[in-house]
């Protein structure tokens, strides 16, 4: 007895297991945005409070650093930033104001002892 096989018929659809595969993938990367868009919201906030502190020098060019920085932790803490502190900030004297140096790291713990560390570094200029 011989079996005619049809070739002509082709795979539609999925399996299983790739449907499972497929919604791991999405859950890993899923995963990750959320781990790592709170470093990035907390960034526009220390730009926000950078900004903030640009604006306060343009008003007062009589500003001290002591104050700049006084200035900039209560923004920073009203903008709830916990990744920068100004007594991190490195406030640099130029022939025309300062230079304001505020590079920090954010660690986030992704998955066990897997973590995401993300640079971002402000150097604002303030000018007399």
């Amino acid at each position: 007895m011989q079996t005619r096989f049809n070739f002509t018929q082709k795979q539609e659809g999925m399996t299983f297991i790739g449907i499972v595969l497929m919604f791991l993938f999405i859950g890993f990367l899923l995963l990750a945005v959320l781990r790592v868009w709170p470093m990035y919201y907390e960034n526009f906030d220390v730009q926000k409070s950078l900004e903030g502190l640009a604006t306060d020098y343009q008003n007062d060019k009589t500003l001290t650093v002591a104050k700049m920085k006084n200035s900039l932790q209560s923004r920073l803490d009203v903008q709830n930033v916990s990744g920068l502190k100004a007594e991190d900030v490195v406030f640099k004297k130029t022939r025309n104001g300062y230079s304001v140096d505020a590079s920090y790291q954010s660690v986030e713990n992704f998955l066990g002892n897997l973590n995401f560390m993300v640079d971002f570094d402000h150097v604002i200029v303030l000018e007399r």
